[in-house]
């Protein structure tokens, strides 16, 4: 008997759809889990279904799908160093146009 609480509800609903099983769209993980264990599938195919979408939960696990925020403070410090750059550039531009007028 396999365990189908090891996999996520979007997971489910992929295995499910897979044996055109369908939910109400009020259902919850323990009511899906049921309705899939009740539809009579032979325990061979279950199986191989579930462990078909445990391998890809599992590789997809590592991958993180919300790149993270910068903090408030490295935020803050990069608007710092380019205002830094501006001004050397603007300094740099200023010695240059110097160097062109005493020619």
């Amino acid at each position: 008997m396999v365990n189908l609480n090891k996999l996520t509800v979007t997971y489910l609903e992929k295995l499910a759809s897979e044996l055109s099983i369908t939910f109400k769209a009020s259902s919850k993980k323990p009511d899906k889990i049921k309705t899939i264990l009740k539809a009579k599938i032979p325990e061979k195919k279950l199986d191989d279904l579930f462990n078909k979408y445990l391998n890809q939960y599992q590789a997809s696990k590592g991958k993180s799908k919300v790149s993270k925020k910068k903090s408030v403070k490295q935020s803050i410090d990069s608007i710092a160093r380019i205002n830094l750059l501006e001004k050397q550039v603007k300094f740099l531009m200023s010695k240059i146009d110097n160097i062109e007028h005493n020619k």
